[in-house]
């Protein structure tokens, strides 16, 4: 499965056996707020920071950031 930009709103899910789905509302916004959770993740590698620095940082509650995310 794969994910693809159409522009800065829309995004489409590729899947496995090549159907193409178009990401609601919702599944859109966390798609991209974990996006940026990868992204400060990769930045601040070596500091190891913690579920609760990420999820503030990606403005998200500990357990719901840990719910999207998992």
């Amino acid at each position: 499965m794969g994910f693809r930009s159409i522009d800065s709103v829309k995004w489409l899910r590729f899947l496995d056996d090549g159907e193409v789905k178009d990401m609601g509302e919702q599944e859109t916004v966390n798609f991209q707020r974990i996006a940026k959770a990868i992204t400060f993740i990769k930045a601040h590698l070596k500091e190891q920071p913690s579920l609760s620095v990420i999820a503030n940082h990606v403005n998200m509650s500990e357990f719901h950031f840990q719910r999207v995310f998992s």
